[in-house]
This record gives C-alpha cells, sequence and structure tokens, in this order.
C-alpha cells in the first residue's frame, strides 16, 4: 500500500513540474487553465491524482477556483522556480576560433542559468553513439543541446529515440529542432552598409566553399550587391585556406596588391582579418581612408584591432539562451515540439 502511494506522489509531482512549465511559457494571469477532466483524458491519470496536482498548485498560488467558473491562472511562475532539468553537452577539447565560439555559447548558457532551472553535464564525444547513449542515460539526462551539427549521425539517432534536443546553428544540414543562424542575411547588412558609405566595388574574402552554410554567406554577398544596385564580379571573390597559414599570407599579399580592383573588403573571419589588417600596414594601406573594412564575427582579433571597420555580430550566446529555453520546455512539455528558430545577426560600425 505504501509503494502505490509513493508511485501515486511521484507521479504527481511529475504532472505537478509539467504543469508549471506549461503555465510558465504559455499563460498569462487570469487566464482560463483546463478542467480537471481534461487533465485526467491528457495525461491518462485518476480523479485523485489530478486533484492533488490542483491542490497543490492552488497552494503555491500558482492556480485559483472560481465557483461555476472553473480554473484560472494566478500567477506564473519564473523559470527559476521550476524543477531543474538535467541537460547533457557531449564535447572535445575545442581549438582556436571553434574555441571562441564555443565560449560564446556557454557565455550564453551562463546568462540562460539565471532565468531557467537547469543542471548541465559535459559528457565525453565518443565514436561510438551506444557508448554516449549509455553516458547519457547515466548520468540522469532530460534532454540534449548540441554546439553545431559535428555530430549529425548521433543527432538523428537521439531524434529517433525520441529524446529532447536542441541543435544550435547547424552548419552542414537541418534538423527539426535547431537555433538557425541567418549568416546570408548578415552578409547582405554589410554589404548594404558599405555601399550607404560609399563603396562601389567590394571585395569578400571568405574560407573555400565546402558546406551548404558556407554558400549561403556567398549568396548573401550576392544578394547584398543585387539590393544596394552594385555590379557582381567573380574577380572580387577571393576563397582561401585558413588552415594553411604560409599559403593564406602569400594569397593577402597578392589580394591588397590589387588595391586599385577595390574600395572596401569583407573579411568573413576574425583569423582572415588579422591577415589582411597586418598585411594592409606593411603595404602602407590606411583604414577607411584608402579602404574601408568589415568583419564577420566579433571575436578573436576583431575584439583586439583599434582600427574603425564594421562588424558583423553573430548572436550565438543569444542561440545558446534560446535553445536551452526550448529545450527546458521540451523536456517537461512532452507535448511540445521546439522546431526551427531562426536569429538574425547585427551590424554596427565600430569607429
Amino acid at each position: 500500500m505504501g509503494r502505490a502511494r509513493g508511485v501515486r506522489r511521484r507521479k504527481s509531482e511529475r504532472l505537478s513540474e509539467t504543469l508549471l512549465a506549461e503555465i510558465a511559457t504559455r499563460y498569462k494571469p487570469g487566464q482560463l487553465f483546463h478542467t480537471q477532466r481534461e487533465l485526467m483524458a491528457r495525461f491518462d491519470a485518476g480523479y485523485t491524482t489530478i486533484a492533488r496536482v490542483i491542490r497543490e498548485l492552488e497552494a503555491r498560488g500558482v492556480l485559483e477556483a472560481r465557483p461555476r467558473k472553473g480554473l484560472f491562472v494566478k500567477a506564473v511562475p519564473a523559470g527559476s522556480e521550476l524543477a531543474p532539468v538535467t541537460v547533457c553537452l557531449f564535447v572535445q577539447l575545442p581549438q582556436g576560433e571553434l574555441h571562441a565560439i564555443q565560449s560564446a555559447y556557454h557565455r550564453g548558457l551562463a546568462l540562460a542559468a539565471e532565468e531557467h532551472a537547469f543542471a548541465l553535464k559535459l559528457l565525453p564525444l565518443e565514436r561510438d553513439p551506444e557508448r554516449m547513449l549509455s553516458a547519457f542515460r547515466e548520468a540522469g539526462g532530460q534532454g540534449i543541446l548540441f554546439f553545431q551539427d559535428e555530430q549529425a549521425s548521433f543527432i538523428r539517432r537521439v531524434q529517433a529515440e525520441g529524446i529532447p534536443h536542441m541543435v544550435l546553428h547547424p552548419y552542414r544540414a537541418r534538423f527539426e529542432n535547431s537555433i538557425e543562424i541567418d549568416d546570408g542575411w548578415g552578409v547582405q547588412q554589410a554589404i548594404l552598409a558599405l555601399a550607404r558609405k560609399g563603396a562601389r566595388r567590394i571585395l569578400f574574402v571568405c574560407e573555400k566553399v565546402r558546406s551548404a552554410h558556407d554558400q549561403a554567406k556567398l549568396d548573401g554577398y550576392h544578394a547584398g550587391l543585387d539590393a544596394a544596385g552594385l555590379p557582381r564580379d567573380e574577380a572580387l571573390v577571393e576563397q582561401v585556406d585558413i588552415r594553411a597559414v604560409v599559403g593564406l599570407l602569400k594569397r593577402t599579399h597578392e589580394i591588397v596588391r590589387r588595391r586599385a580592383d577595390y574600395d572596401a573588403a569583407i573579411a568573413m573571419d576574425p583569423r582572415i582579418l588579422e591577415f589582411l589588417d597586418g598585411v594592409f600596414e606593411i603595404e602602407g594601406v590606411r583604414v577607411p581612408d584608402d579602404v574601408r573594412l568589415v568583419v564577420y564575427g566579433s571575436w578573436g582579433y576583431t575584439a583586439h584591432v583599434r582600427k574603425p571597420l564594421g562588424v558583423v555580430r553573430v548572436p550565438y550566446e543569444r542561440a545558446a539562451q534560446e535553445g536551452i529555453a526550448q529545450l527546458l520546455r521540451a523536456c517537461r512539455d512532452p507535448d511540445y515540439q521546439p522546431g526551427t528558430h531562426l536569429l538574425r545577426p547585427s551590424f554596427e560600425w565600430r569607429e
């Protein structure tokens, strides 16, 4: 008998947390809530269990019963009042700019922790999906957050298992539950900003196009030129290999010596900016007097350079905040499907 009561109590506690999360994300004070019969049918629960849940939420000041009118939301709980959700993140030791991006994600998670109740567990990235699933279950995980989609096959496995998850800024493929960043739109805004400053021939220096993500940035460049009424010239598109340092330095010198061909340049990575800025100084090219300069990304070298330039800020921190909010809601409400959410970069001139 005691065990049966314990099982019922655990079920009522789970239902209370589910409904608290639902109220926190979907309701405003004064709104009509579900009837007791609706809750019984929805959760396949008995009268006694649902009555216990309603009494608990009334005692917490969240719901109030109005005679002959029904249940109403009295107050909306803050996210920090909800029971913590265990979120797992599979990581490996990052390097270079990848580390800078992941640091931005972690800053976003730190900000999210001020508003939402969750425990983040870092688990080692493995080659074997089964070992990662086992590690997730052993850690008591309730949901998984992915930084980008380096683990695409594992993401699909998690999706097939029905585990709540969110993918931040996927590069290689589209996923049902993700926070997308519209990089192409960010590039387009940079082109328009340069055009408003009088630029007419804009050099575009990017990494070699290897994925749909890279192509989206190049498409944004072309769309920006079209929107600004500027002609396309593929000779002004320079694709470089950031990892080949010696080759990149040589290529950058060649680009700078073509300075007469362009009056503005967009460096699609802070590492590219570092090379361009260094060679500009060697060759005596003044920024912004001789050439206007824009960089895509506010991390790394961008944070240290003191020249006036335009900066496209990529909302990695906000992506992490929105991703964790959507994931927590999915963990607490089995009926909720996060779907895809689109964020856009911002542009600013740093004088």
